[in-house]
């Protein structure tokens, strides 16, 4: 298995599957911006395309192109913004969870909120 930065371009790649891990999103300058975990990457993908008031269809989201990209938290974002995505497969949800609570912890990219339980 080869992990690689890739550029987020669209309409996105045929090579984008519907597969399960995590993904990295970074800025220009190589800065995690965003990391997320998901069970569909190209639906996921798509969905940070979409204006906030799009809930995440992927159908609307290709009406709007590269306008926004849409964070959790509603917090709207320029496209430009965001270069190149990193995808790593991992298809247990356990240890999905686990491995983007870890990349959050040591990477604390901008627009992922990450509280620690005591």
């Amino acid at each position: 298995m080869s992990i690689r930065i890739k550029p987020i371009t669209y309409p996105l790649p045929k090579e984008i599957k519907d597969d399960k891990g995590i993904y990295l999103l970074l800025s220009k300058h190589m800065k995690f911006i965003y990391i997320g975990q998901t069970c569909n990457l190209k639906q996921r993908l798509l969905a940070h395309l979409a204006p906030s008031n799009s809930r995440y269809d992927p159908k609307e989201a290709l009406k709007y192109k590269k306008k926004f990209i849409k964070y959790e938290y509603n917090s709207p974002l320029p496209l430009g913004v965001v270069e190149f995505y990193i995808f790593i497969p991992i298809r247990d949800q356990l240890l999905r969870k686990m491995m983007e609570n870890l990349l959050i912890y040591c990477f604390k990219p901008k627009y992922n909120k990450f509280e620690v339980v005591k």
